[in-house]
């Protein structure tokens, strides 16, 4: 197992695995898949990131829209949302914002996990329907005591620019038979300013905490709860008319482990599941958009959500197999108020998810055989059965009624819809000496409608336009290729990446007559994907990589929203001893391909080039400190992938600025 240097490098270093201990701790498996990275929590010291969506940023083929400080959505090969998997510790979570303020991984304390693994495209069917942009697994490692003994680590950092303050814990105590992990995290940011000094609305409180504790129940058998909560107060939102007084966040997770001595299955599994999500979004308390006015406009939302899977583990000659059955049910509510600020009086607006409920049932097995010694072989069958219902379709909220806003745009007033969807894997891996390796990947995905596309009832308000979803909506049918080839060159190696996915019934977005609506085309996305790693001395390491991604609406002939464009980085860095060191360059080229229909693209692009840099100084063995400057020439740019807001009082696509140069500092102690 290697350990390499800048986060920057996290995809390339998945492919080299022998260096050691620098700024950025990589764990990479011994035999790593093509398209998947894997980093360490306790690992990141090479810049300020405090949220998981914004880790992602810094890996090929994958970015982050921003809004403000918090709520970075992550985006893979041009995908997002639910195109993608999010998995927490074995779990989903899904956001209760119809605006996607709160992506999934906004709820994460990061204190509380100790990897973060990026599956780039539909590498395998045991994480659940759909993903086809890719899969995000957030894990914790379980400790291993032989004798009654405690460890953790503080961490504390400051960000100027943001005021950025951030602590956070990590506890764990246990012994042979079980352990205990408290930790928590405390993070507080002002608004920061741009590379021309513009203060851009970004600031937020957060805290989040929680527990996990595991127990030998037996020696076959294991058994581990969790549980965590996620408190956070005054989001500032740039890229949003409206803020969020308040986001909270209820999970936990139980797991049962058993090793069997007889039978087909080795060991099974069972992992259960539940998270509570509640949200608040108004137009007048963290800021009053709208001083001049009486009214006020307001949304309560909530999304919970339950599942669990069942796994068997087996080995059949030279395959070892995969094989169970998967929960998932999540019931989203929101509901729009308009708020007399003088009185306080709240009076019934709109019904936005009107009681949306989907359930799915899954059953898929997965098998990795050794074909020989050179070539191996996954191959992996699922299916789904999909109900999604508007339960309060037919209610009467205020003087709004869902299925009249779907009636008047899509001719039809349909409150439910069921679907039977298969999805499919085969990889194919040919290793043609110990320096190079060949893969080739198909793969089918069937990604659902989500809650907002298929349901959402916002009608306009003082001129804007109705935000409705389709409830006839087809699910997406992704075929994809995939090849890829990786090179080992001395201590140095690298590799590329070519996808094509051929998409029917893709779910688009589109503006028509007045209105934010959604209907299904053909849609093509295809790019390519290039790592390169080069140890230069014993103390000097060379990094790039390289990412390209083109998506085109074949149905109506034009582009894709929300494609990033081809963009990469460069990083150098150096070790010496207690000493480390690190520069990484970030680029991307300007973006014209964009689809002015969606309402999600705000413009062509210009490309951009940022400095950033990095150190730090191992003072104790138990302590470490490190520091850096991000965007070092302070430029002025935004990233080409934008938040969209679709609120009453600014429907238009606003991209936000990134912060101007900033300076921050960490410390970490560990015991």
């Amino acid at each position: 197992m290697g350990k390499y240097t800048p986060l920057a490098l996290a995809l390339s270093a998945t492919l080299l695995q022998a260096h050691a201990d620098t700024l950025l701790t990589i764990d990479v498996e011994a035999e790593p898949l093509p398209g998947e990275s894997q980093l360490t929590v306790d690992g990141i010291t090479t810049q300020s990131t405090t949220d998981a969506g914004a880790l992602l940023r810094e890996l090929p083929g994958a970015t982050a829209t921003r809004r403000g400080g918090k709520g970075f959505e992550p985006i893979i090969r041009g995908q997002q949302q639910n195109q993608l998997n999010v998995l927490s510790d074995g779990g989903y979570l899904f956001s209760a914002c119809p605006g996607r303020m709160d992506p999934p991984t906004t709820y994460t304390t990061l204190a509380g996990y100790d990897t973060v693994t990026v599956i780039r495209g539909n590498r395998s069917v045991i994480y659940g329907g759909g993903g086809s942009g890719g899969t995000i697994l957030l894990e914790r490692t379980r400790p291993s005591f032989s004798e009654p003994a405690m460890q953790g680590t503080l961490t504390g950092g400051y960000t100027g620019n943001s005021d950025l303050k951030d602590f956070s814990a990590d506890i764990t105590a246990g012994n042979a038979d079980g352990y205990l992990r408290l930790f928590g995290k405390y993070t507080s940011m002002d608004n920061y300013d741009d590379g021309s000094g513009n203060t851009v609305s970004s600031g937020y409180d957060s805290k989040g905490g929680g527990a996990v504790a595991g127990y030998q129940l037996t020696e076959s058998t294991w058994a581990e709860v969790s549980l965590e909560s996620v408190r956070e107060e005054d989001i500032y939102y740039a890229g949003n008319g409206m803020d969020s007084p308040e986001a909270n966040n209820d999970s936990w997770r139980l797991k049962l482990e058993q090793e069997l001595e007889s039978g087909f299955f080795e060991s099974t599994e069972l992992q259960l599941y539940g998270s509570d999500v509640e949200h608040r979004m108004d137009n007048f308390t963290v800021r009053d958009r709208n001083p001049s006015g009486m009214m006020g406009m307001l949304t309560d939302s909530t999304s919970d959500t339950r599942g669990g899977r069942l796994l068997g583990y087996a080995s059949w000659g030279t395959s070892d197999i995969t094989l169970g059955i998967d929960y998932l049910d999540n019931r989203r509510n929101a509901e729009r108020y308009m708020v007399n600020k003088n009185s306080g009086a709240w009076m019934a607006n709109a019904l936005m998810w009107p009681d949306v409920r989907q359930q799915q049932t899954g059953l898929f097995v997965e098998a990795d055989t050794a074909l020989n010694t050179h070539n191996s072989l996954r191959t992996g069958l699922r299916i789904d059965h999909v109900n999604a219902e508007a339960r309060a379709a037919h209610q009467t909220f205020g003087s709004n009624t869902p299925v009249d806003l779907y009636q008047t745009h899509y001719g039809t007033r349909d409150d439910s819809a069921d679907e039977t969807n298969l999805g499919a894997v085969v990889s194919w891996t040919h290793r043609y000496d110990k320096d190079s390796q060949l893969e080739l990947a198909f793969s089918r995905s069937v990604r659902t409608a989500d809650a907002t596309e298929r349901f959402i009832a916002a009608p306009g308000m003082s001129g804007n336009p109705d935000w409705v979803g389709n409830p006839d909506l087809k699910p997406e049918k992704h075929h994809q290729v995939e090849v890829t080839w990786q090179e080992t060159m001395g201590m140095g190696q690298w590799s590329t990446t070519v996808f094509y996915n051929r998409v029917d019934d893709y779910i688009n977005r589109y503006t028509d007559t007045g209105a934010i609506l959604y209907d299904n085309v053909d849609a093509r996305l295809y790019g390519l994907e290039g790592q390169l790693t080069s140890p230069l001395t014993e103390q000097w390491i060379l990094t790039a990589d390289i990412a390209w991604t083109r998506g085109r609406n074949h149905s109506d002939d034009r582009n894709l929203s929300q494609i990033a464009p081809l963009s990469g980085q460069l990083a150098l860095d150096w070790q010496n001893g207690v000493w480390k060191a690190g520069v990484r360059w970030q680029l991307a080229t300007n973006q014209n391909d964009i689809d002015e229909n969606s309402g999600l693209d705000a413009g062509e692009t210009a490309g951009y080039g940022v400095v950033h840099l990095h150190g730090s100084w191992q003072a104790h063995p138990s302590l470490l400190l490190s520091a850096g400057v991000e965007n070092l020439l302070d430029k002025t740019y935004a990233l080409h992938v934008n938040a969209a807001s679709v609120d009453p009082f600014n429907p238009d696509a606003i991209r936000v600025n990134e912060p101007g140069r900033q300076v921050w500092v960490k410390a970490k102690w560990q015991f």
